[in-house]
């Protein structure tokens, strides 16, 4: 039997069956609808005791976790009395029983007790002010201080209260704004950050000249962003051959910096030029230490710096460099410094001389006594001979031998003008 005629016959035969049952009296009909017949629905919120909506609470329904199901949710439920617990970290589980009709939805809201009474969550996100585009990676602070976190994330254990948090990230801007954390409550907020035309420091001066980095001449020159430094706090200030670095000149900073701040040396020339006599600009001679660093004298724009030349068979300069210790370990956190210049280019003798007077301060190896001859006085040359110059490079102060009192009176002079 080909195709066609299977087709036919199954035709005529159901044909056939359907006359039979019309006449033997029967009908057909279609079967019944039972969907949710049975069922009904229940949906399930939790929220804190000050109204909040708590998120991911766990549901259970008899007991019985429902997998997957997290508030807010529907369940379907059978019709009937129902029990709903609801558990969620940091909060006492809680149950509610529900009355549940065959074909209806019915809310369910459990308010949940913090375990903990005394503390909340901040969920903190950051934004970029000029676009509304979220911002990942912005440091997040709390209270003045930075947590390690960035966004988006949330701080955990906060003290209910009033807490200022704050976002910043590298090219934009730092905002703070003030929070209220309630007990058992995760307070989210989104803050927005203004994007910046250059991030940290600008270092600029009146004219073009070197930058001073802690302490030591850097390659970068005026004008310059500041890229590249450790965080932490770093001191800046500017030096140019033959020009004095009027006074503020030392910036202190904290680094890293969000946003933009321009700091702003002026440099002008010496009415007396430079020199080596009172009143005049200092050169700014280099020369290196022992460990072979290259020291230089303009590094130092900004602090008060006392150059003392001594040598070993000086007893006035062995017996002074105690005294220039103590004074250099007292003031040393108000900017002074101390450079201690030996004809002699001999490591061993100055290292044998740091380590016996317990010295800190640095000091430099003057091969074939350039500097020495230079600032020491002729026609006798005297050892010890002490140089005093302020935080503007100017010469304030020569003297021979000096003692503790001597040196501190003319050091605070300068330190509080």
């Amino acid at each position: 039997m080909n195709k066609m005629n299977r087709k036919i016959a199954l035709i005529s035969a159901g044909s056939i069956v359907s006359l039979l049952l019309i006449l033997h009296g029967c009908t057909i009909d279609k079967a019944p609808n039972i969907a949710n017949s049975e069922y009904g629905s229940v949906f399930v919120t939790a929220q804190d005791p000050y109204n909040y909506t708590l998120l991911g609470a766990q549901i259970y329904l008899d007991g019985v976790l429902q997998t997957g199901k997290t508030t807010p949710d529907t369940i379907r439920v059978d019709e009937g009395n129902h029990s709903i617990i609801l558990e969620k970290d940091f909060f006492f589980p809680d149950t509610l029983m529900v009355d549940v009709i065959a074909d209806s939805i019915l809310p369910a809201s459990v308010t949940m007790t913090p375990v903990n009474p005394d503390i909340g969550k901040i969920s903190v996100v950051a934004k970029d002010s000029a676009s509304g585009s979220e911002l990942d990676s912005a440091d997040i602070f709390y209270d003045g201080a930075a947590t390690g976190f960035f966004t988006p994330d949330t701080l955990e254990n906060i003290l209910v209260g009033t807490h200022l948090i704050g976002v910043a990230k590298t090219g934009f801007g730092f905002r703070e704004i003030q929070i209220e954390v309630y007990a058992g409550a995760m307070v989210t907020d989104t803050i927005a950050i203004p994007n910046v035309p250059f991030n940290g420091y600008r270092i600029q001066s009146s004219i073009s000249a070197q930058i001073s980095l802690d302490d030591r001449l850097i390659a970068e020159t005026t004008p310059w962003i500041v890229t590249g430094i450790p965080d932490g706090t770093h001191t800046f200030s500017c030096f140019k051959e033959g020009y004095l670095t009027e006074i503020p000149a030392l910036a202190t900073v904290q680094l890293p910096f969000y946003g933009s701040q321009e700091l702003t040396f002026t440099l002008s020339e010496s009415p007396n030029g430079v020199g080596h006599d009172v009143g005049q600009v200092a050169p700014g001679y280099a020369l290196q230490n022992i460990d072979s660093d290259s020291i230089s004298l303009g590094a130092y724009r900004g602090r008060v710096v006392l150059m003392t030349f001594w040598m070993l068979s000086c007893q006035p300069c062995m017996e002074e460099l105690p005294d220039i210790e103590a004074v250099y370990e007292e003031l040393y956190s108000q900017g002074f410094r101390v450079l201690g210049v030996n004809p002699a280019d001999n490591v061993t003798i100055q290292s044998g001389v740091r380590d016996d007077l317990d010295l800190t301060f640095e000091l430099l190896k003057d091969q074939n006594n350039a500097v020495t001859l230079t600032f020491l006085q002729p026609p006798s040359y005297p050892f010890p001979t002490n140089i005093l110059i302020d935080q503007s490079g100017v010469i304030q102060w020569y003297t021979g031998s000096l003692d503790y009192e001597l040196l501190k009176e003319h050091v605070q002079a300068l330190l509080n003008p």
